[in-house]
Protein backbone atom coordinates (compact mmCIF):
# COMPACT_ATOMS: atom_id res chain seq x y z
CA UNK A 1 0.00 0.00 0.00
CA UNK A 2 3.19 2.54 0.55
CA UNK A 3 3.59 2.16 -2.51
CA UNK A 4 0.52 3.40 -4.00
CA UNK A 5 0.21 6.18 -1.38
CA UNK A 6 3.17 7.41 -3.38
CA UNK A 7 2.25 7.15 -6.65
CA UNK A 8 -1.06 8.84 -5.60
CA UNK A 9 1.11 11.77 -4.33
CA UNK A 10 3.38 12.17 -6.71
CA UNK A 11 1.05 11.73 -9.53
CA UNK A 12 -1.70 13.85 -8.44
CA UNK A 13 0.20 16.36 -7.23
CA UNK A 14 2.68 16.58 -10.31
CA UNK A 15 0.02 16.56 -12.53
CA UNK A 16 -2.98 18.47 -11.50
CA UNK A 17 -1.77 22.27 -12.73
CA UNK A 18 -1.03 20.65 -16.20
CA UNK A 19 -4.49 18.77 -16.25
CA UNK A 20 -6.28 21.97 -16.32
CA UNK A 21 -3.34 23.74 -17.86
CA UNK A 22 -4.93 24.42 -21.30
CA UNK A 23 -8.89 25.47 -20.07
CA UNK A 24 -9.93 28.25 -21.80
CA UNK A 25 -12.75 31.19 -20.47
CA UNK A 26 -13.45 34.55 -20.68
CA UNK A 27 -12.90 34.94 -16.94
CA UNK A 28 -9.76 34.19 -15.87
CA UNK A 29 -10.15 32.69 -12.29
CA UNK A 30 -12.72 30.21 -13.84
CA UNK A 31 -10.86 27.01 -14.10
CA UNK A 32 -9.38 27.59 -10.41
CA UNK A 33 -13.24 28.12 -9.24
CA UNK A 34 -13.74 24.60 -10.92
CA UNK A 35 -10.93 22.99 -10.21
CA UNK A 36 -11.44 23.97 -5.85
CA UNK A 37 -15.02 22.70 -6.61
CA UNK A 38 -14.10 19.76 -7.69
CA UNK A 39 -11.89 19.07 -4.69
CA UNK A 40 -14.21 20.41 -2.45
CA UNK A 41 -16.53 17.32 -3.34
CA UNK A 42 -13.66 15.00 -2.74
CA UNK A 43 -13.25 16.64 0.43
CA UNK A 44 -17.14 16.15 1.48
CA UNK A 45 -17.29 12.67 0.81
CA UNK A 46 -14.28 11.82 2.37
CA UNK A 47 -15.25 13.33 5.48
CA UNK A 48 -18.25 11.78 5.17
CA UNK A 49 -16.99 8.41 4.42
CA UNK A 50 -14.38 8.60 7.49
CA UNK A 51 -16.87 9.76 9.70
CA UNK A 52 -15.22 13.21 10.35
CA UNK A 53 -16.32 15.50 12.74
CA UNK A 54 -15.58 19.24 13.47
CA UNK A 55 -15.49 21.04 17.43
CA UNK A 56 -17.61 24.20 17.63
CA UNK A 57 -15.65 26.80 15.96
CA UNK A 58 -12.78 25.16 14.52
CA UNK A 59 -14.17 25.42 11.41
CA UNK A 60 -13.12 29.20 10.44
CA UNK A 61 -9.21 28.55 11.00
CA UNK A 62 -8.30 26.15 8.38
CA UNK A 63 -11.29 27.77 5.98
CA UNK A 64 -8.80 30.75 5.93
CA UNK A 65 -5.71 28.95 5.05
CA UNK A 66 -8.34 27.56 2.03
CA UNK A 67 -8.81 31.55 1.60
CA UNK A 68 -5.35 32.01 1.18
CA UNK A 69 -4.58 28.58 -0.66
CA UNK A 70 -7.01 30.13 -3.76
CA UNK A 71 -5.06 33.63 -3.61
CA UNK A 72 -1.35 31.60 -4.41
CA UNK A 73 -3.76 29.94 -7.27
CA UNK A 74 -4.47 32.90 -8.74
CA UNK A 75 -0.60 33.47 -9.04
CA UNK A 76 -0.11 29.95 -9.79
CA UNK A 77 -1.78 29.64 -13.47
CA UNK A 78 -0.72 32.88 -14.20
CA UNK A 79 2.77 32.12 -13.80
CA UNK A 80 2.03 28.49 -15.82
CA UNK A 81 0.55 30.82 -18.84
CA UNK A 82 4.00 33.22 -18.79
CA UNK A 83 6.81 30.82 -18.27
CA UNK A 84 5.25 27.37 -18.77
CA UNK A 85 4.27 24.24 -16.07
CA UNK A 86 7.84 23.21 -15.98
CA UNK A 87 9.79 26.34 -15.02
CA UNK A 88 6.70 27.66 -12.93
CA UNK A 89 6.29 24.50 -10.21
CA UNK A 90 9.78 24.09 -9.74
CA UNK A 91 10.25 27.82 -8.80
CA UNK A 92 6.84 27.56 -7.00
CA UNK A 93 7.61 23.96 -5.09
CA UNK A 94 10.55 25.50 -3.84
CA UNK A 95 9.80 28.54 -2.20
CA UNK A 96 7.21 26.97 -0.65
CA UNK A 97 9.75 24.63 1.17
CA UNK A 98 11.53 27.44 2.53
CA UNK A 99 8.62 30.10 3.02
CA UNK A 100 6.92 26.65 5.19
CA UNK A 101 10.29 26.24 6.73
CA UNK A 102 10.52 29.28 8.26
CA UNK A 103 6.86 30.16 9.42
CA UNK A 104 7.77 26.73 11.19
CA UNK A 105 10.64 27.27 12.72
CA UNK A 106 9.60 30.88 13.92
CA UNK A 107 5.79 30.17 14.73
CA UNK A 108 5.82 26.50 15.99
CA UNK A 109 9.84 25.56 16.93
CA UNK A 110 9.67 23.23 14.71
CA UNK A 111 13.85 23.57 14.33
CA UNK A 112 14.06 23.47 17.92
CA UNK A 113 13.63 19.79 18.60
CA UNK A 114 16.45 18.97 15.50
CA UNK A 115 19.63 17.11 16.33
CA UNK A 116 23.01 19.14 14.36
CA UNK A 117 23.23 16.77 11.88
CA UNK A 118 19.71 17.02 11.10
CA UNK A 119 20.27 21.40 11.18
CA UNK A 120 23.28 21.03 8.78
CA UNK A 121 21.42 19.19 6.38
CA UNK A 122 18.41 21.30 6.39
CA UNK A 123 20.85 24.34 5.34
CA UNK A 124 22.47 21.88 2.75
CA UNK A 125 18.86 21.56 1.43
CA UNK A 126 17.74 24.63 1.05
CA UNK A 127 20.85 25.56 -0.74
CA UNK A 128 20.18 23.17 -2.83
CA UNK A 129 16.64 24.07 -3.68
CA UNK A 130 17.76 28.03 -4.15
CA UNK A 131 20.23 26.75 -6.44
CA UNK A 132 17.50 24.88 -8.23
CA UNK A 133 15.38 28.02 -8.47
CA UNK A 134 18.12 29.99 -9.93
CA UNK A 135 18.68 27.45 -12.54
CA UNK A 136 15.03 27.65 -13.85
CA UNK A 137 14.26 30.75 -13.47
CA UNK A 138 16.79 31.38 -16.25
CA UNK A 139 15.49 33.45 -18.67
CA UNK A 140 16.36 31.17 -22.16
CA UNK A 141 17.70 33.00 -25.38
CA UNK A 142 14.87 34.88 -26.95
CA UNK A 143 11.77 34.25 -24.16
CA UNK A 144 10.35 38.11 -23.66
CA UNK A 145 11.88 39.49 -20.72
CA UNK A 146 8.80 41.01 -19.63
CA UNK A 147 6.51 37.93 -19.70
CA UNK A 148 9.52 36.23 -17.99
CA UNK A 149 9.92 38.43 -15.38
CA UNK A 150 6.38 38.62 -14.66
CA UNK A 151 6.07 34.64 -14.73
CA UNK A 152 8.86 34.42 -12.04
CA UNK A 153 7.05 37.20 -9.93
CA UNK A 154 3.84 35.14 -10.04
CA UNK A 155 5.91 31.52 -9.17
CA UNK A 156 6.94 33.17 -6.25
CA UNK A 157 4.70 34.17 -4.68
CA UNK A 158 2.55 31.24 -4.83
CA UNK A 159 5.19 29.57 -2.98
CA UNK A 160 4.85 32.28 -0.66
CA UNK A 161 1.45 32.10 0.33
CA UNK A 162 1.33 28.10 -0.14
CA UNK A 163 3.92 27.99 2.50
CA UNK A 164 1.83 29.64 4.54
CA UNK A 165 -1.64 28.15 4.08
CA UNK A 166 -1.08 25.95 6.69
CA UNK A 167 -0.32 28.44 9.56
CA UNK A 168 -4.00 28.85 10.41
CA UNK A 169 -4.35 24.79 10.02
CA UNK A 170 -2.13 24.46 12.55
CA UNK A 171 -3.34 27.07 14.69
CA UNK A 172 -7.14 25.41 14.51
CA UNK A 173 -5.24 21.79 16.68
CA UNK A 174 -7.26 19.98 14.27
CA UNK A 175 -5.75 17.03 12.19
CA UNK A 176 -5.18 17.58 8.56
CA UNK A 177 -7.70 14.95 7.96
CA UNK A 178 -10.52 17.13 9.42
CA UNK A 179 -8.98 19.83 8.47
CA UNK A 180 -9.53 19.07 4.97
CA UNK A 181 -12.90 19.78 4.76
CA UNK A 182 -12.75 23.21 5.77
CA UNK A 183 -9.57 23.95 4.22
CA UNK A 184 -11.65 23.10 0.60
CA UNK A 185 -14.82 25.23 1.68
CA UNK A 186 -12.25 28.15 1.58
CA UNK A 187 -10.60 27.56 -1.47
CA UNK A 188 -13.79 27.33 -3.00
CA UNK A 189 -15.04 30.28 -1.77
CA UNK A 190 -11.96 32.22 -2.35
CA UNK A 191 -11.83 31.09 -5.91
CA UNK A 192 -15.47 31.99 -6.67
CA UNK A 193 -14.79 35.65 -4.99
CA UNK A 194 -12.04 35.64 -7.38
CA UNK A 195 -13.57 34.60 -10.76
CA UNK A 196 -16.54 37.59 -9.46
CA UNK A 197 -14.82 40.34 -8.96
CA UNK A 198 -10.96 39.73 -10.08
CA UNK A 199 -11.82 37.91 -13.54
CA UNK A 200 -13.42 40.35 -15.82
CA UNK A 201 -16.58 40.81 -16.60
CA UNK A 202 -17.22 37.89 -18.41
CA UNK A 203 -19.97 35.03 -16.06
CA UNK A 204 -17.05 32.56 -14.28
CA UNK A 205 -18.26 30.09 -17.49
CA UNK A 206 -15.64 28.12 -19.42
CA UNK A 207 -15.18 27.90 -23.22
CA UNK A 208 -15.83 24.22 -23.85
CA UNK A 209 -17.86 21.39 -22.54
CA UNK A 210 -15.18 18.98 -22.10
CA UNK A 211 -12.90 22.36 -20.21
CA UNK A 212 -15.21 21.49 -17.06
CA UNK A 213 -14.10 17.95 -16.90
CA UNK A 214 -10.48 19.38 -17.24
CA UNK A 215 -11.04 21.75 -14.27
CA UNK A 216 -12.72 19.01 -12.24
CA UNK A 217 -9.97 16.51 -13.06
CA UNK A 218 -7.44 18.77 -12.05
CA UNK A 219 -9.01 19.68 -8.73
CA UNK A 220 -9.56 15.90 -8.22
CA UNK A 221 -6.25 15.21 -9.02
CA UNK A 222 -4.83 18.11 -6.12
CA UNK A 223 -7.32 15.85 -3.41
CA UNK A 224 -5.17 12.73 -4.22
CA UNK A 225 -2.06 14.10 -3.78
CA UNK A 226 -3.24 15.89 -0.52
CA UNK A 227 -4.91 12.58 0.58
CA UNK A 228 -1.91 10.79 -0.37
CA UNK A 229 0.65 12.45 0.97
CA UNK A 230 -1.61 12.12 4.50
CA UNK A 231 -1.29 8.37 3.94
CA UNK A 232 1.98 8.23 3.21
CA UNK A 233 3.07 10.28 5.99
CA UNK A 234 1.25 7.61 8.32
CA UNK A 235 2.96 4.88 6.82
CA UNK A 236 6.30 6.11 6.86
CA UNK A 237 6.33 9.22 8.36
CA UNK A 238 6.14 12.81 7.61
CA UNK A 239 9.40 13.17 6.94
CA UNK A 240 10.35 10.91 4.63
CA UNK A 241 6.64 10.65 3.03
CA UNK A 242 7.74 14.45 1.96
CA UNK A 243 10.94 13.53 0.41
CA UNK A 244 9.48 10.94 -1.51
CA UNK A 245 6.35 13.64 -2.68
CA UNK A 246 9.23 16.04 -3.81
CA UNK A 247 9.06 13.25 -7.16
CA UNK A 248 6.33 15.30 -8.03
CA UNK A 249 8.78 18.41 -9.56
CA UNK A 250 10.21 15.78 -12.18
CA UNK A 251 6.78 14.48 -13.34
CA UNK A 252 5.74 18.51 -13.66
CA UNK A 253 8.66 19.00 -15.82
CA UNK A 254 8.71 16.06 -17.95
CA UNK A 255 5.10 16.45 -18.89
CA UNK A 256 5.91 20.37 -19.36
CA UNK A 257 8.76 19.73 -22.09
CA UNK A 258 7.59 16.32 -23.63
CA UNK A 259 3.60 16.87 -23.65
CA UNK A 260 3.02 20.89 -24.49
CA UNK A 261 6.33 21.15 -25.69
CA UNK A 262 7.13 24.37 -23.64
CA UNK A 263 11.10 24.03 -24.40
CA UNK A 264 11.84 21.79 -26.98
CA UNK A 265 12.82 18.41 -26.18
CA UNK A 266 16.88 18.67 -26.24
CA UNK A 267 17.16 21.98 -26.44
CA UNK A 268 19.49 24.07 -23.72
CA UNK A 269 16.35 25.91 -22.41
CA UNK A 270 14.98 22.32 -21.47
CA UNK A 271 18.13 20.63 -20.62
CA UNK A 272 18.04 23.51 -17.97
CA UNK A 273 14.61 23.13 -16.73
CA UNK A 274 15.24 19.56 -16.42
CA UNK A 275 18.94 20.08 -14.45
CA UNK A 276 16.92 22.54 -12.24
CA UNK A 277 13.99 20.10 -11.66
CA UNK A 278 16.71 17.42 -10.99
CA UNK A 279 18.46 19.83 -8.48
CA UNK A 280 15.31 20.90 -6.41
CA UNK A 281 14.48 17.39 -6.31
CA UNK A 282 17.43 16.50 -4.66
CA UNK A 283 17.01 19.34 -2.29
CA UNK A 284 13.41 18.63 -1.72
CA UNK A 285 14.49 15.04 -1.12
CA UNK A 286 17.48 15.90 1.80
CA UNK A 287 15.25 18.53 3.12
CA UNK A 288 12.52 15.39 4.06
CA UNK A 289 14.83 13.20 5.25
CA UNK A 290 16.47 15.84 7.78
CA UNK A 291 13.05 16.40 9.34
Amino acid sequence: MTILYAVATIVGWGSWAAVARDVRSANSQAKLLYATLANLAVAAAVFALTGGSLPPGAFWAPFAGGVVWSISGLFAFAAIERIGLARAVGIWVCINIFVGLAWGALLFGELAGLSATSLVLTGLALLILVAGVLVMSARGAGADRKASRGGVLGAAVAGVLWGSYFIPVSASGLSLWSASLPLAAGMASGALLLALFFGGKAAPLLARPADYLRAGLSGALWALGNYGMLLLGAAIGTGRGFAIAQLNLGLSACIGIFVFKEQAPGSPAARRVLLGALVAMIGGVLFGLAK
